[in-house]
């Protein structure tokens, strides 16, 4: 009889996996979980404090914890899913409007996003050059299943590049009439 190979996470797989996490320096893996079609790794960030989106005011006072579930780039065929656990603060400044405040990993994702900013950024390039309904297809493909809709979302969210004015122009003539060159 034989018997399947079992996965274990023991410290050096952890500490690879460390190396690959997105700003590796402020979050920890602490747990991970694989599957034939996901691995899923359990990050809670490292920074002592936070500052007060109001007042701005760091704080070290944690109230409470939640569990945040963000979809990041695949490695290899597997796809990747972190279980990011966030906290909440409690604003040292007693004079803040706001007394509880959440920690943003602006290095990590986006508030209120479900991918990471990396995985994001993948999906805008996609967009980008294949529009909706074919990007949709590449991204289940490259293992970030998404909507058309998404993608579209994501191309019309992306800042145009500025146009400068014409700094310089010069106009000829010839047989052909009337020719103006323009330089930026």
């Amino acid at each position: 009889m034989t018997t399947e190979p079992t996965f274990v996470a023991d410290a050096q797989l952890l500490a690879l996996f460390r190396h690959l996490l997105p700003e590796r320096a402020t979050l920890h893996c602490t747990d991970l979980t694989y599957t034939d079609q996901q691995i899923t790794l359990s990050l809670i960030a490292t920074t002592p404090t936070s500052s007060c989106r109001s007042c701005q005011n760091p704080s070290s006072r944690v109230r409470s914890r939640y569990i945040r579930t963000l979809a990041d780039l695949p490695w290899g065929d597997q796809r990747v899913c972190y279980r990011l656990t966030v906290r909440r603060f409690r604003c040292a400044n007693p004079a803040c409007a706001q007394q509880i405040f959440a920690e943003r990993l602006a290095h990590v994702t986006q508030p209120f996003a479900r991918r990471t900013t990396r995985a994001g950024a993948e999906l805008r390039a996609i967009g980008l050059a294949l529009g909706g309904n074919a990007g949709a297809r590449r991204s289940r493909q490259q293992r970030l299943p998404t909507s058309p809709a998404t993608l579209l979302r994501l191309i019309r969210a992306t800042p145009q590049p500025a146009i400068g004015s014409p700094t310089q122009s010069a106009s000829t003539s010839g047989p052909g009439g009337v020719v103006t060159t323009m330089a930026r």
